[in-house]
């Protein structure tokens, strides 16, 4: 905007403002003029004192007119150089047009300004003073700065970029220098390709896991540098390249790829290829992105590895063994050939610990399953249950006497002499058999029979197998006249309840009872459900039973709350009972028949293998009865295939230790390692846990300091009539040691 013409009027104005004579009217319409000028307008005399400022100045230096009025025009002045240049400019030349100079603002702020300068005469041509014209000059001063700056850096840029290039090709150039310094710092392979799949660029990373340099791969079909094959089957695999190339669409490498360099060298690898694009979008090429990740196939196959193998010996531990066996029994079904399940325990191993020390016993452990392990077959299993017993999975028996041949080499092969630490240790085994499928169990019952056998060879003498009788079992489950008495006492009466008590060690308060069952048997006395229960568990006889057991612990609950004694019982349901598909119907009958025992005092107690079948499926039915009120208990665990996951996916309130562990937690470092893990898996998960098998006091005093404090066994009490829980009840008191266990921690 031009500002001579307001200039030239402002000398006017201002000649006329200092005018003595009585023109007021012209005064009036002047000072409008200049109130709603938008540029600043203010006059000095030759003191510099201010003397007129209009509504624009104030507002630029935030002030009010009565504190500027009568100031001195350099308290406002950011440089006073420039008011000097521009006097004497004035007194040389009248006038001092288009100076910038810096005022202060009340703040303390600066603002940048443009001034117009003209001297004041009156009629006689006297100069009586100035008239000063600003204008806010800050944006545009913001703006010249970084006009200024911009042209500065585009100088910079200018003067890198090679001169013989064009425009275009100088960005196409830095562009390539950034791409190739930025593959050449990631730490991942890069390599691209043409559209025919040739090698058209390898970064260093490429370089190092394939073996060839960007100029020997250069030009070079894809494939014959980048050579991968599956880590499983050794196949060959296609390179994702040309799929790329033909569907123009990213490809990703399924898991276990394994690259083999030049040199032969060979390398996990994820990885995947893309498409390259021009801009109009016709394909030129594909990029190839793939990194090592051997180093965390190797941790994640030692973790797998630790998880299904046992850490001492190195032989397969209870999940891996899970696994052989299933794979084991499908196999000996489909080539009908017989499978052989030995359970192999040390006689007398805890004298050895105790005479040389645990550091001799895991010695001579390991020794064991070396040997095991050379006398079986190479489709064979060892595994080691813990402690001191191993399991034997033979594939491909012909006969008993095949197997009576290998058991008879494994127990002259652990009974010569070990030399361990200079010292000669001698020891045997026992060991006890069952064939599969002459035994048709499950692998649970399995194991089981071949327990049962090998205690029977300890108990005549040791040293020795003992082969499961097979046919007596046979014919003992499938007795019509066995059925038959069971059912007849079940019908009768014959069956009665025994509770043992579950107790809090930790607070000396009963919090329980598990309802066991017993045959009141006419001429045999009191049969223990072992001994008939097994006969009974695959018919629907068992489901009977089941009905009549929650029956008879709704109805004790009634009595034993009307005593004032609200303790939850526990009751034990077969596998075959609980998928009968008629439970859930069951127990919403014997709670209904039983409106006063609230449903939280009743638990169900259920093997952890009841879940092997469809875990979703037993998921949502203790899930079904929970939503009744009632609780679940895992029994036995650790006895059968334990699994995390199973553990995880089963929304049971309480682990049971089974009592096989707790027994010999005293003396036996692997048992103690055993309950110590599940009592943290038990809080890791939020479990209640609860240790049968508390023979003793010092059973007790070590649960507590390991974290358990619910537990039951002989050491509590052994099971009872229900007539004879109250009297028991009213007399149980805590064992001291217990107590002062308690006490010594809270301490």
């Amino acid at each position: 905007m031009d500002q001579q013409p307001l200039i030239l009027l402002h000398s006017e104005i201002g000649s006329a403002m200092f005018e003595t004579n009585a023109r007021n009217k012209e005064q009036v319409f002047l000072k409008q003029i200049l109130e709603n000028s938008p540029d600043g307008i203010f006059t000095v005399d030759f003191e510099l004192h201010i003397r007129y400022v209009n509504s624009a100045f104030c507002r630029l230096v935030n002030y009010t007119e009565q504190e500027l009025t009568g100031s001195f025009i350099t308290e406002h002045l950011g440089d006073i150089d420039i008011l000097n240049a521009c006097m004497k400019l004035i007194e040389e030349t009248g006038e001092c047009n288009d100076q910038e100079t810096i005022f202060k603002r009340r703040d303390g702020s600066m603002v940048h300004v443009s001034k117009n300068v003209r001297t004041i005469k009156d009629d006689a041509e006297n100069v009586t003073g100035m008239l000063i014209t600003v204008r806010d000059m800050s944006k545009l001063h913001q703006l010249n700065k970084a006009l200024e700056m911009t042209k500065q850096q585009l100088k910079q840029h200018a003067d890198e970029l090679e001169k013989s290039l064009t425009e275009r090709e100088q960005a196409l150039y830095l562009a390539k220098e950034l791409a190739e310094v930025t593959l050449a710092s990631i730490g991942d392979g890069v390599i691209t390709t043409d559209v025919l799949g040739r090698v058209t660029f390898l970064n260093p990373i490429a370089t190092n896991l394939t073996g060839w340099t960007l100029d020997e791969a250069q030009d070079k079909p894809l494939s014959e540098i980048f050579n991968i094959i599956n880590e499983v089957s050794r196949h060959k695999i296609k390179s994702p390249v040309s799929s790329v190339l033909r569907d123009g669409k990213t490809v990703t490498l399924a898991n276990h790829t394994v690259l083999i360099s030049r040199q032969g060298t060979e390398y996990n690898i994820e990885d995947s290829a893309a498409p390259i694009f021009k801009a109009d979008g016709t394909l030129m090429g594909c990029v190839l992105v793939f990194h090592d990740v051997t180093e965390k196939h190797r941790l994640l196959n030692a973790t797998r590895w630790q998880a299904t193998h046992d850490t001492l010996t190195n032989l397969p531990n209870r999940v891996l063994l899970s696994d052989r066996f299933n794979h084991a029994t499908v196999r000996s079904q489909r080539q009908q050939n017989l499978l052989a399940v030995c359970i192999i325990d040390l006689d007398e191993f805890k004298p050895v610990n105790d005479r040389y020390g645990h550091n001799i016993g895991d010695v001579l452990l390991i020794e064991v399953a070396k040997r095991l392990t050379t006398i079986v077959r190479g489709d064979d299993t060892v595994a080691r249950l813990g402690g001191d017993e191993f399991v034997l999975l033979l594939s491909d028996v012909n006969d008993v006497d095949e197997l009576e041949l290998i058991m008879d080499r494994v127990l002259a092969s652990l009974s010569m002499p070990y030399f361990i630490h200079n010292k000669r240790i001698t020891i045997s085994a026992s060991i006890g058999a069952t064939l599969y499928p002459l035994d048709q169990s499950d692998t649970d019952t399995l194991l089981r029979h071949a327990d049962q056998a090998m205690y029977q060879a300890k108990q005549r003498g040791r040293n020795q197998y003992n082969l499961f009788d097979i046919m007596l079992d046979r014919q003992v489950t499938s007795s019509h006249q066995t059925l038959k008495q069971i059912k007849k006492a079940l019908e009768s009466n014959a069956f009665v309840l025994y509770y043992q008590p579950k107790v809090n060690m930790r607070t000396g308060v009963i919090v329980g009872m598990e309802a066991l069952l017993r045959w009141q048997h006419p001429t045999q006395g009191i049969i223990l459900p072992l001994d008939f229960l097994p006969q009974v568990e695959q018919t629907n006889l068992i489901i009977d039973i089941g009905v009549w057991v929650m029956e008879q612990a709704m109805q004790q609950i009634s009595v034993w709350l009307k005593a004032g004694k609200s303790w939850v019982v526990s009751i034990n349901i077969a596998a075959l009972h609980f998928h009968s598909g008629d439970f859930l119907q069951h127990l919403k009958d014997a709670l209904a028949r039983y409106p006063d025992v609230p449903a939280h005092l009743l638990e169900i107690e259920i093997l952890e293998s009841v879940a092997l079948n469809d875990i979703n499926q037993i998921n949502q039915l203790i899930r079904d009865c929970q939503a009744l009120g009632v609780s679940f208990s895992l029994d036995d665990f650790g006895t059968g295939y334990s699994s995390l996951s199973y553990l995880k996916q089963l929304p049971a309130e309480t682990i049971k230790i089974d009592q096989a562990f707790v027994r010999d937690i005293l003396d036996d470092s692997d048992d103690l390692t055993v309950v110590e893990a599940v009592i943290n898996i038990g809080k890791v998960f939020h479990r209640k846990i609860i240790a049968e098998g508390v023979e003793t006091t010092e059973h007790g005093v070590l649960l507590l300091r390991l974290g358990c404090d619910l537990a039951q066994g002989f050491g509590i009490a052994r099971p009872m009539p229900a007539i004879q829980v109250l009297n028991w009840a009213n007399a149980y008191v805590a064992a001291p040691a217990w107590i002062k266990c308690v006490d010594a921690n809270r301490n």
